[in-house]
């Protein structure tokens, strides 16, 4: 039988504290990860006539890919995320 977290108020449930440690399925607990990607991603795309998207300078690529490697990072280090 699956165990519930919480007392099932309408408030809700917060797991872990801002200085302290989680973890999934498992795996450690680790710490908040705090990191400089991930900044608000401001950058430009253009849309052609087909409506294909591409970004406006190979720096808002490269933004994007460190946003989304930090969220899997995070996920991993969590045990939500199998890694690579």
């Amino acid at each position: 039988m699956a165990e519930y977290i919480g007392a099932g108020d309408d408030e809700g449930q917060i797991l872990g504290r801002s200085s302290g440690k989680i973890g999934f399925y498992g795996i450690n607990p680790v710490p908040r990860r705090s990191s400089a990607a991930m900044v608000t991603l401001a950058t430009t795309f253009i849309t052609d006539a087909s409506a294909n998207i591409a970004f406006a300078s190979i720096t808002g690529a490269n933004a994007l890919v460190s946003q989304i490697t930090e969220i899997r990072d995070t996920l991993a280090a969590l045990g939500l995320h199998a890694g690579s």
